[in-house]
């Protein structure tokens, strides 16, 4: 948390961001969420020799950021109407195809 902490108090040098306080707590609890449950995720499910592993907390976050950066509640329900999708959706492991097909650029280049 201390990391988040330090980029808000640097990013508020700069007042051409126009973001508040209130806005780097938001996405600083956004990213210590995400990191939380993804360590507890692995704790519970990940196994060495399961080569198709994937974090649904993880795969979660790469949509959202992929959809105007949703960090606040409302952005995400309104993020996963517009692409038919559902929390169950990432806990089942249902792939949604641009973050497959990122990850699949990220490999190749």
């Amino acid at each position: 948390m201390d990391i988040y902490q330090k980029a808000a108090i640097t990013l508020q040098e700069y007042p051409e961001l126009h973001a508040t306080l209130d806005t780097y707590t938001c996405i600083a609890d956004y990213y210590s969420e995400v990191l939380s449950a993804f360590v507890q995720e692995v704790k519970d499910t990940w196994q060495a020799n399961d080569k198709t592993w994937r974090s649904a907390h993880l795969d979660y976050h790469f949509v959202m950021s992929m959809h105007n950066s949703a960090f606040v509640k409302p952005m995400q329900k309104a993020t996963l109407t517009r692409i038919n999708r559902s929390w169950d959706d990432f806990r089942n492991k249902k792939i949604y195809k641009p973050v497959q097909e990122h990850e699949q650029s990220q490999a190749t280049s």
